[in-house]
């Protein structure tokens, strides 16, 4: 009998479809009452359409729960009663929202049961609108600025917007438009020269957030008028130094065949490739500012009659910074050397900065690449660059004056005061992290009799008036590298040798170390700076009571350091 019971219910389980999971397990109570519950079959229905879910359960004592799993939250839900009814959210693409029901009956274990309904978008297409803003009527003549408009198209969904448009000229027989104007809500262009009267036809087709479009069209009288031709020679526009600038009057007009004439009215001259070509082309030259350029266009058509226009052309200054470059122009793939043009090479070192321009800008002295060096005396006045009577170098691109080392007499401390092969302690008064550093003994690594540490250095030069100051200081690790050209790797050091000359040799301490006046935090002590290797380039911090060599530099009197 107890079978028979059990077999009775499974089958009401079955026939309802909410029962719980209790399987053939001997502890299941077969007395207890079964209760089930159905939300309905998963639907499919359209954005903003009204959706009512009802739950059917084995019994009608219970109460029902809804709550939503999943999609847009509904502001229906949670719901306490057998049937809920919600309007249907807007979408963009189809949309699953999954809803659950619970039936609790108090006299049995409660049923749950989901649902699923689709919700597809329902996409009304925009309406396509022109006006013509620019005139009061559709009559336009030759040379008439005309500007068309669809701004005002609108998308009717609710939470549509119109995402691109897209303009053509669909008739006249001359072509009036540029394709790189045809992809925003106004169109501007000038009316075609015609002999007589004539219709130029514009579409433009508007498409919204959910793919839909609509096409409208407008037709334009060109009236004609005395003027047979004109001259149109682009709009003024800003360039930089060096850049290859086009001069353009395609979109002059005439009723025959017409021919052009390009010169330059003012500005630095510059070599225009043909000043008879309706499109040519010319380098913006090396400025020191901003300057303008300006360019008349003479157009004649082959009965002589003639139209002029002229176009400004502002050249800036392209930006390079107050920096030298690493002296690098080559470019890399990993493996072999590149045409620094290829995609992977443009934004390499070689492909940018003041070196790619090297052999265009305007030098005051000389040097390899962009480096620009003159040499100076003892005085501090220049000298011509083949002299080897000079005492310092000053950086023309950086208005740095650097310090060039004396020769070698034998080994410190019988030497000069800046032979090139004394060295130092980092002991430096300044901006030291709280630890001055050591002062290494008299007449060791130098031949000074106080201390052979970078303070003590600094004072004697000073006192010489060397090359005309007595500013003379230690060189930030920037400034010490912007004197490196690094394609020089694998040479003995990376500075340019006519001009910073009596370099020791690397095997005497092993590296070509140059203190810097900056001090390595890293850890907290303040017991180490930085120097950076000038057979290398590698930068990094040694104990301030190591030996090093020093390059000292200088701001021209009266300038800020």
């Amino acid at each position: 009998m107890v079978l028979k019971e059990r077999l009775v219910t499974i089958l009401l389980c079955l026939l309802l479809g909410g029962c719980l999971a209790g399987g053939d397990n001997d502890n299941t109570n077969v007395n207890t009452p079964l209760v089930s519950v159905n939300a309905g079959a998963d639907k499919t229905v359209i954005e903003s359409q009204s959706v009512t879910l009802s739950a059917a359960a084995s019994d009608a004592e219970g109460s029902f729960s809804w709550r939503q799993v999943s999609g847009d939250v509904l502001s229906e839900f949670p719901a306490t009663t057998q049937s809920v009814t919600f309007t249907a959210p807007s979408v963009k693409t189809e949309t699953t929202l999954t809803f659950e029901v619970e039936y609790s009956s108090g006299t049995g274990i409660p049923a749950k049961d989901q649902i699923s309904v689709i919700v597809t978008p329902l996409n009304q297409p925009p309406s396509a609108l022109i006006v013509i803003t620019s005139h009061t009527n559709r009559n336009v003549v030759a040379g008439d600025a005309v500007t068309l408009d669809a701004s005002g198209s609108v998308d009717p969904d609710e939470d549509g917007v119109i995402v691109s448009y897209e303009w053509q000229q669909i008739a006249g027989a001359k072509n009036v438009i540029t394709t790189s104007v045809l992809n925003e809500p106004q169109l501007s262009f000038l009316a075609p020269v015609e002999a007589q009267t004539a219709i130029y036809s514009f579409s433009v087709t508007v498409i919204d957030d959910e793919g839909a479009q609509s096409t409208n069209s407008i037709n334009l009288n060109v009236l004609p008028n005395t003027t047979r031709i004109s001259a149109n020679a682009g709009q003024d526009k800003t360039v930089e130094e060096f850049d290859l600038v086009s001069l353009d009057a395609s979109f002059s007009q005439a009723i025959d065949e017409f021919s052009c004439f390009w010169r330059q009215t003012e500005g630095e001259a510059v070599t225009i490739e043909s000043t008879t070509e309706c499109v040519t082309h010319f380098e913006a030259p090396n400025v020191d500012d901003s300057e303008k350029l300006t360019f008349e266009l003479l157009v004649s058509d082959n009965d002589n009659r003639q139209a002029t226009d002229s176009i400004t052309i502002t050249v800036r200054k392209l930006a390079l910074g107050l920096i030298n470059d690493s002296g690098v122009v080559t470019c890399y793939n990993g493996q072999t050397t590149i045409d620094c043009n290829e995609e992977l090479g443009k934004k390499q070192d070689g492909a940018v900065g003041r070196d790619v321009y090297a052999d265009k800008l305007d030098k005051v002295g000389a040097g390899t690449r962009a480096f620009d060096f003159i040499k100076l005396d003892e005085n501090g006045k220049e000298v011509v660059e083949t002299s080897s009577e000079y005492a310092c170098v000053r950086d023309n691109v950086t208005g740095l004056i650097w310090e060039v080392k004396d020769p070698p007499t034998g080994t410190p401390p019988s030497t000069k005061l800046r032979a090139g092969n004394n060295t130092y302690t980092w002991q430096y008064g300044g901006d030291n992290g709280g630890v001055d550093g050591a002062q290494s003994d008299p007449q060791t690594t130098c031949p000074s009799t106080v201390n052979c540490g970078i303070e003590n250095y600094l004072a004697e030069v000073n006192t010489t008036n060397y090359c005309g100051g007595a500013n003379w200081r230690l060189a930030t690790l920037d400034e010490l590298r912007g004197l490196m050209d690094y394609s020089r790797l694998g040479q003995p050091h990376l500075l340019d040798g006519n001009f910073f000359r009596n370099m020791p040799q690397a095997g005497s301490l092993g590296h070509l170390y140059y203190w810097s006046d900056q001090t390595n935090v890293d850890g907290g002590a303040n017991i180490t700076a930085w120097v950076i290797d000038m057979a290398t380039g590698h930068d990094t911090a040694i104990n301030k009571s190591d030996k090093a060599y020093i390059r000292l530099v200088r701001t021209p009197a009266g300038e800020a350091p």
